[in-house]
C-alpha cells in the first residue's frame, strides 16, 4: 500500500518539498500502525513461537524502516539531500528484503513444474 502510494505521488510537480515530506510521512505513519498490528498479532498467537529471525525480519526491521521514513519526510525541506538518501535505502532494503522470498518461490514452482513434468514423461 505505502509502496503504491509513494510511487504515485514521487512522480508529481510538486512546488515546495514539505507537500512531498508529508506524504512520506502518511507511508511511514501507515508503515509503523502496520507493524505494532504485526507485533500485536505475533505476541498473541499461540501455535507459533516465534524465533530471532522472525522478529527482526516481521516486527523490528519494518518498524526501523518505517520510523526512518517519517523522519526523513519531517527533514526533507530543511535537509533534502540526506532525507533522499534515506527514503532511497529505505526503499531499496524493502527490495531487497522481498526478493529472496520471490527466487525462493519461483524455484519451487520451477522444481514442481519440472518434478510433474518427469513423472509424466516417465523419466522417474
Amino acid at each position: 500500500m505505502c509502496r503504491a502510494l509513494y510511487r504515485r505521488h514521487a512522480q508529481c510537480p510538486w512546488q515546495e518539498l514539505w507537500t512531498a515530506g508529508f506524504v512520506i510521512d502518511l507511508c511511514g505513519l501507515a508503515g509503523v500502525g502496520y507493524a505494532v498490528v504485526v507485533l500485536r498479532r505475533t505476541i498473541r498467537q499461540n501455535t507459533y513461537e516465534p524465533v530471532m529471525e522472525d522478529w527482526l525480519w516481521h516486527v523490528t526491521i519494518p518498524f526501523i524502516s518505517y520510523t526512518a521514513l517519517i523522519v526523513a519526510g519531517l527533514l526533507l525541506s530543511s535537509y533534502p539531500m540526506p532525507s533522499l538518501f534515506c527514503i532511497g535505502a529505505v526503499m531499496i532494503f524493502a527490495a531487497l528484503r522481498r526478493y529472496p522470498q520471490r527466487l525462493g518461490y519461483s524455484d519451487l514452482c520451477r522444481d514442481r513444474a519440472l518434478s510433474s513434468g518427469r513423472k509424466e514423461s516417465g523419466l522417474t
